[in-house]
């Protein structure tokens, strides 16, 4: 068995499975922009129409949408300069970052089987998780399935969400040099010689980027620790564990430090759900549920909508939510009972967890209760086992000695039809982002009973002049939700007001001052409506008399 995997056939699966990528999302080039977001991220957003020296300072050491990403405010800057307001090129720049993540995914799994083949006796005692001949495949598996997967369509689809493409694109670098770096033979000198090792200086830089690009990225320094332990075994070295641990101290810091800004950017949005709003306990069987959720939409990806609604309320003593928890817990207890002879297992399922941790919710943002998005960098674990798994199988079919052609074909024509319905799933995804009416329809159609959908599609209908439908959907999720958000009262008010119905709009700006007496925005539109019903009283006033 050879130490090294042979890196042409590892370059062509890698451009391979990114041109792939790049052509199953060339049909989301004709996408719009969707309200959700890509109003004050890009449309509205008039600082990203500059790419001077007031814009770098904003980008910096200014929140905006309750976010501190200024990486990804040069990403839409860049992309202002080059494109306008053209969806097409924003879309494009997304599509481009997916296909070099797809790409850079390709290599690190490859280093990542090839480090767990360094040690022969360590890879003999793992050689039932790490085919020979299979690798190839399971770099393929896992790289197509990162790529084409329809769970990262609100990723790439979503022009606001570049931020997933930029953070996951340093993310991967950072790791692939963390990597280079720890094959040197004597970086146990790292914190001895007066120039550390500029692979461990590029791997901090590049994670600094990541941050800078969203905040998602702060476990990165635990997932280091996960590849230490495996495939690249530093712990096991004499004397190594302590540099291995003083190693994080400046991943960890730059982490800490992301962390406390994104708590300051989303308190001053007003975005963090008060305790009060979403109890502890809610937030835990939430958490607890959705690490089973993405597993089950990894393994059957249908009917994926943009927004889940978080509940109020959430018993233990439910199936909804007590099953997901024995899962977690029955599958922690296997990882740690097969961990002495199988260490891929527990890393796999250390890696998807740690990844998950910060969008579990226990400090919520926001009223969903997962997201599709927040998937993209931790559906790398399951994707992985899903290619060791593919790797195997193949491995065990042809290791029969009768039929062996046979068995080859079919397992490439299950191989590449689960690939083709994958393709197929995701072009059909793309598609629901060609504009807001097409998103929340198709939620609506998933969801009727979340007021949200109702209330975005309303507003796409108002911003079209479909005043009627527009009135429709408003008052449908006015009826859903009454007394939680004063946006829908005012949203409708507002359609009144083009319909020329200024006494209802009047009374649904009185009800938005009510239940959020503290915006502004509702004042004023009162006070216009106010003058133009008089205006309107008083010119039927004069007419009549």
């Amino acid at each position: 068995m050879s130490k090294h995997m042979d890196r042409k056939p590892i370059i062509f699966i890698a451009f391979a499975a990114t041109l792939i990528t790049v052509l199953i999302y060339i049909p989301s080039l004709q996408n719009g922009f969707v309200n959700w977001d890509d109003g004050p991220y890009v449309l509205d957003n008039i600082r990203i129409r500059s790419f001077d020296a007031s814009f770098f300072k904003w980008a910096f050491f200014d929140f905006h949408s309750a976010n501190w990403h200024p990486f990804t405010w040069i990403s839409h800057a860049l992309d202002y300069r080059l494109w306008g307001l053209n969806p097409f090129g924003h879309h494009l720049s997304s599509i481009i970052l997916h296909g070099l993540n797809t790409l850079l995914v390709v290599l690190l799994i490859a280093r990542l089987l090839e480090a767990a083949g360094q040690n022969k006796e360590s890879y003999i005692k793992s050689k039932t998780i790490f085919p020979d001949n299979g690798k190839l495949l399971a770099v393929a598996v896992t790289g197509l399935l990162f790529g084409i997967h329809p769970l990262h369509v609100e990723s790439v689809a979503w022009v606001s969400e570049r931020k997933d493409m930029l953070y996951s694109f340093f993310y991967l670098l950072s790791i692939l040099a963390y990597i280079q770096y720890a094959k040197k033979p004597s970086n146990e000198k790292l914190f001895l010689s007066v120039f550390p090792y500029r692979l461990y200086l590029l791997a901090l830089l590049l994670f600094s980027f990541s941050l800078m690009s969203k905040p998602m990225a702060i476990t990165l320094p635990f997932v280091l620790l996960i590849l230490d332990y495996y495939p690249l075994k530093r712990f096991e070295i004499a004397g190594r564990w302590k540099l291995v641990l003083i190693e994080k101290i400046p991943f960890i810091i730059l982490s800490l430090a992301s962390g406390l800004i994104t708590l300051k950017a989303q308190s001053s949005g007003n975005t963090i759900i008060a305790l009060e709003s979403v109890p502890l306990s809610v937030r835990i069987l939430v958490g607890f549920k959705a690490l089973i959720a993405y597993i089950e939409q990894m393994l059957w990806p249908a009917e994926l909508i943009p927004f889940y609604r978080h509940p109020k309320y959430a018993s233990f003593l439910s199936a909804e939510y007590l099953i997901p928890i024995l899962l977690v817990i029955g599958i922690s207890i296997y990882c740690i009972v097969v961990s002495r002879k199988q260490r891929a297992l527990p890393a796999i399922w250390s890696y998807y967890v740690v990844t998950l941790l910060p969008v579990l919710g226990i400090i919520q943002v926001g009223g969903q209760a997962m997201a599709n998005r927040y998937t993209y960098m931790p559906s790398l674990g399951p994707f992985l086992l899903a290619g060791l798994c593919a790797g195997l199988f193949y491995e065990k079919i042809m290791r029969a000695d009768k039929q062996q052609l046979f068995r080859k074909i079919s397992f490439f024509a299950v191989f590449s039809f689960i690939f083709f319905i994958l393709s197929s799933s995701t072009i059909r995804q793309a598609h629901f982002w060609k504009n807001s009416i097409t998103l929340w329809t198709h939620e609506i159609e998933i969801a009727p009973n979340f007021p949200e959908p109702y209330s975005s599609r309303g507003n796409a209908y108002r911003a079209a002049g479909d005043y009627d439908r527009a009135l429709q959907d408003l008052t449908a999720a006015i009826l859903l939700d009454p007394i939680s958000d004063a946006n829908y009262y005012n949203d409708r008010g507002i359609v009144y007001v083009n319909l020329g119905r200024f006494a209802e709009a009047l009374s649904d700006f009185e009800l938005a001052i009510l239940i959020n007496p503290n915006n502004p925005v509702y004042y004023q539109n009162r006070e216009k409506a106010r003058i133009e019903f008089k205006r309107i009283w008083e010119k039927n006033s004069i007419t009549t008399k």
